[in-house]
């Protein structure tokens, strides 16, 4: 028999597709040592120099990648880039699709680790929409690891895995279970699916997925061999529509080649858009933040006929898409932006835009009547009323109150006579 670590790295690079010059030999130590240990070298594969024989769609690999490749992740990790990917990937086709009324997303994660990333997609897309239940967000991650794919469906994770978040947004999104894990919340959780997949092996099933508007592959490509890349990038590309865009690693730029794909000349990450006969129109952004923002006593105008167009959409996404979407999650930016969408008399966006202030800031009682004043000036009557009535729930709540500005939330319970006279408005127009 030859040299253990040599076969074990061609072993690798047929199996896994790994770049065999980029498999360090400290890296081979440490994966094989803990393969053994867990028995499943005796139990499947049986001489150590039958690695070799092993198809790369034989299930073995599946249980072989965790001790060879990296699977350090954490949710939200490095979070400015991903608010970027946000930005110039996502954002325009988020403006595409409310501009045609196509309220639905498919997001895939392609080396998913333990589900870290792909509930971060989930997440962020979650919040680019304002929680609106109406779109159909689908997350579907991917990995080589049985182990990690076992781990992100249960949707446990410990507290280090949650390092970039803040308090309150571990208690928005996660709750505390046995073991001192926290699990991801159960609506975030059910519109993500995992599957195993060997990129080296057969990738059919891409094919059974749906086609994806945006892809993150992060730190993946760059450990593949020359020829597994160009493979995984043709099978992406053949499953995403004209204008679906992929996010990678500065360092996976040069992969990339005009046949498939199109670099996004906005600043930010390495994002590529799939080749098209036209972009994607991305909205001109708003040249200041002007104030006016309504007040609790104004009432909601249902007269329309100075409302102005309802272009929806419409200044929702910054040409520098990167810089915008850095506050992703700020409810305080959304705000602003509602604000000056009203000015303009863009209702539809305005209306998107508190939808995301209200799923970031739940517990707000101005924040639900603003956006009753809003659904009210469109006629949506009984989703305003249903926001006048929550409003005044959340008045009576002492632990909501605390979360909004004691001003705002003063001058509210001061005026719930008129929150209760603006729901019963809403009412008799039904």
């Amino acid at each position: 028999m030859g040299d253990p670590r040599a076969i074990l790295r061609s072993a690798l690079a047929r199996g896994l597709g790994l770049a065999a010059d980029r498999i360090h030999a400290s890296q081979l130590d440490r994966g094989w040592s803990a393969f053994v240990d867990s028995g499943l070298e005796t139990a499947a594969l049986g001489a150590f120099d039958r690695l070799l024989e092993c198809s790369p769609d034989d299930p073995i690999w599946l249980n072989v990648a965790s001790y060879f490749t990296v699977n350090e992740s954490w949710i939200f990790r490095r979070r400015s880039w991903f608010s970027a990917v946000v930005g110039v990937g996502l954002g325009p086709i988020l403006a595409a699709r409310r501009h045609a009324n196509r309220r639905e997303l498919v997001l895939w994660s392609v080396g998913c680790a333990q589900g870290e990333e792909a509930y971060s997609l989930a997440l962020l897309a979650q919040a680019m929409v304002g929680g609106d239940e109406d779109w159909n967000i689908r997350v579907v991650g991917m990995d080589a690891s049985a182990t990690n794919i076992q781990a992100a469906r249960a949707g446990d994770f410990e507290s280090r895995d949650l390092r970039e978040l803040t308090e309150a947004e571990v208690q928005r999104w996660f709750s505390p279970v046995s073991g001192g894990l926290f699990q991801i919340e159960s609506r975030t959780r059910n519109c993500v699916r995992f599957e195993p997949i060997n990129l080296a092996g057969s990738l059919d099933l891409l094919d059974t997925l749906p086609p994806p508007d945006f892809v993150m592959c992060r730190n993946v490509l760059m450990y593949l061999s020359a020829d597994v890349q160009e493979r995984v990038l043709e099978k992406l590309a053949s499953r995403m529509a004209h204008g679906a865009a992929i996010a990678v690693a500065p360092a996976e730029a040069s992969i990339f080649t005009d046949a498939y794909f199109d670099r996004e000349t906005t600043p930010g990450p390495q994002v590529h858009r799939r080749n098209c006969g036209q972009s994607v129109r991305l909205v001109e952004p708003p040249v200041a933040i002007r104030s006016g923002t309504p007040l609790l006593g104004s009432e909601p105008n249902n007269d329309m006929s100075d409302a102005g167009p309802q272009r929806a959409g419409e200044h929702l996404v910054h040409r520098d898409s990167a810089r915008l979407t850095g506050q992703a999650l700020d409810a305080q930016h959304w705000r602003l932006q509602a604000a000056l969408a009203e000015e303009r008399g863009e209702l539809e966006a305005a209306a998107e835009l508190r939808r995301r202030v209200v799923y970031l800031e739940p517990g707000v009682a101005q924040e639900r009547y603003l956006l009753g004043c809003v659904l009210s000036k469109l006629g949506r009557h009984r989703a305003a009323e249903t926001c006048f009535r929550t409003a005044l729930v959340l008045l009576d709540d002492d632990s909501a109150q605390e979360a909004g500005e004691p001003s705002a939330t003063e001058s509210l319970r001061l005026r719930s006579a008129t929150l209760r006279r603006l729901a019963s408005q809403q009412e008799a127009y039904l």
